[in-house]
Formats: C-alpha cells, structure tokens, sequence
C-alpha cells in the first residue's frame, strides 16, 4: 500500500510538474506577446501622433498660404484693391501714426499700350512697375494694385514732401524702362491733413493724379501744394 501510494504521489507530483512547467511556458509566451504588443502599441501612436502632427502642421500652412493668396494680385504680387484700402484703414484706427501718406499712380495711355501692342505686353508693364515700386519703397511700406493699371503705395510717418522723394524715384525708374516705354501720373494724399477717412484719402489721391494728367502726364501732382 505504501508502494502504491508512493506511486500515485509520484504520478501527481509528475503530473503537477508538468501542469507547472506547462502553465509557464504558456503564460511566459503569453506575457511576451503582451509586452510586444505594448511596445508596438506605443510605437504605433508615436508614428501616429507624428504624422497627425505633420499632416496638421501641412494643413495650416496650406490654409496659411491660401490666406496669403487671397491678399495677393495673382499678376502683379502686389497686395489687391480689398487688401489695401483694409491695411489704409487699420492705420487711421490703431492711430499708431500721427501722419502718413499714400501714393496713387498709373500708366500714362495704358489702353494705347494695350491696344496697338496686345495685352501680353499690357501685362508685362504691369509687372514692370509693380517690380519697380517695391524695389523702391521700405519694407515697412505697402504696395497694392488698387485696379487696372492703378497702383497704391502707403508710406507710414511720411509727411507729402517725403512721399514726393519717393514718387520722384518711382517715376525715374519707370521712365527708364525700355520694350515697351511707358510713364506714369502720380497723386499724392497725406493724412490728416487731405483726409481722415480712406474714402477721403482716395479720393484726394485721385484728383491729384488726375491733375497730373492735365499737366501731360509722367507728372507728380498733389490737390494743394504742387
């Protein structure tokens, strides 16, 4: 009896070894898996997270671009009409100068130049001037294509003889131009002093490049003073 119990234990004891042995293996295979499946788990979220991020960061920069787009004459690269006259206006609200002036000026007989030589060379005197003026003007300074060939240059703290220099400079190096040759007629406007409104401001610059035109063009004229 004591063989046989012997043996039963022996049996159990072996059997109990096994199970022991078994039930390791599986569970140490188990918790490998787990281990490996965290560690891809992680690895998969880092690349996630870095490429929401990435696509994120494209989608503002696209969005930042079309922003950008929508400001911008697509021919000319200069800031268009709506741009400009906002970028006038925030300037007389935030006050920030006690003057300023701003430039407006076209292309003396432009629809000459368009019709006896095409609108490709058209075009190209448009660039050709916008190019110009943003050669010649500071960078605190803003050049807008107001419509047509008509152009607008805003000149924070300049005073009217300040922003005639500038002009000044704007037209000799447009008179300089070859294939095609062309002018310009050129209004200046200073604020406060020949408006407070950007209507107003407009409005004087207007008259007083048309006044250029009344003295033959490839002038510069201002309503008051000259």
């Amino acid at each position: 009896s004591y063989i046989m119990e012997g043996i039963v234990i022996l049996k159990l004891s072996s059997f109990a070894l096994f199970f022991y042995y078994f039930f390791n293996s599986v569970y140490n295979s188990f918790m490998s898996k787990i281990v490996e499946s965290e560690r891809m788990k992680e690895s998969l979220e880092r690349s996630l997270n870095k490429e929401v991020k990435k696509r994120v960061f494209e989608i503002e920069r696209s969005n930042e671009r079309l922003l950008q787009m929508s400001k911008i004459d697509l021919l000319t690269k200069a800031y268009n009409k709506i741009t400009i006259l906002n970028i006038i206006d925030k300037i007389i609200i935030s006050k920030k100068y006690e003057v300023f002036s701003i430039i407006m000026f076209d292309i003396d007989n432009f629809k000459t130049i368009n019709d006896s030589l095409g609108h490709v060379t058209g075009d190209m005197c448009l660039k050709t001037l916008a190019n110009i003026a943003s050669n010649n003007i500071r960078e605190l300074d803003f050049l807008g294509r107001y419509g047509g060939d008509e152009f607008l240059i805003i000149l924070p703290s300049l005073s009217t003889n300040e922003a005639k220099f500038v002009a000044e400079r704007v037209k000799d190096k447009v008179s300089e131009t070859s294939n095609p040759k062309f002018t310009i007629s050129v209004g200046i406007a200073t604020y406060p002093y020949d408006g407070e409104t950007v209507n107003e401001l407009i409005s004087a610059a207007d008259r007083a490049m048309y006044k250029s035109k009344s003295k033959g063009k490839n002038m510069i004229s201002h309503i008051k003073y000259f």
